[in-house]
């Protein structure tokens, strides 16, 4: 979380932002409002809200014993800003080109498959992996990385469900990415549930 907020305070963009609230704030009203619009208030909001969680995760960060970080977590860490680089690049691309008039196209596309089924997927897993280690000291195997993130899995799920509803509204573009996105998670959660399962039998 601290290295996804830091990423975004240094280079901001309104919606990432609003994803990484939607993750780790717990307001609900100014969930919704984040949601609602990019308008000036937001946006300044939306700032000193992510810089309050950042603060509060440093200061908790701080109070933990410290553990040596290992080459596989640098290499994981930066595979995550990696992560989160891309992600903001294709969407300021995205917004661009939809800006411009543009919802449709071999582009659009690719980036929408990128960001609903390869980027999110892959950003779980790093930064999964990266919170165990802070919280136990040493990684898991990627089965158990993996459930360690089901619980904000379906909190990503509901909000979808919420954003898709008949009276939320929303663009073409952004439902189609919503039916996407929902789409990954219900497949995740049924995947992970079901090996919790069968592991417990």
């Amino acid at each position: 979380m601290i290295q996804e907020i830091e990423a975004w305070l240094a280079e901001p963009v309104y919606w990432t932002g609003v994803e990484l609230y939607q993750a780790h704030g717990s307001n609900a009203v100014l969930k919704r409002l984040f949601a609602g619009s990019s308008d000036g208030y937001n946006k300044r909001k939306l700032t000193e809200e992510l810089a309050r969680i950042l603060d509060e995760a440093r200061e908790r960060e701080a109070a933990k014993p410290v553990v040596e970080e290992t080459d596989e977590i640098r290499t994981l860490k930066a595979r995550g800003a990696a992560l989160m680089d891309e992600r903001s690049a294709l969407k300021e691309r995205a917004r661009t080109l939809i800006s411009q008039g543009t919802t449709q196209g071999d582009e659009l596309k690719e980036m929408a498959h990128r960001l609903a089924y390869g980027l999110r997927q892959e950003l779980d897993d790093v930064y999964g992996r990266v919170k165990f280690w802070e919280t136990h000291g040493y990684l898991p195997e990627t089965s158990e990385a993996a459930v360690q993130s089901v619980a904000d899995l379906v909190k990503r799920r509901n909000t979808l469900r919420t954003y898709l509803t008949p009276s939320r509204g929303g663009t073409p573009e952004k439902i189609r990415l919503w039916q996407a996105e929902l789409f990954e998670k219900e497949a995740l959660i049924k995947k992970l549930t079901e090996n919790d399962t069968s592991e417990t039998r």
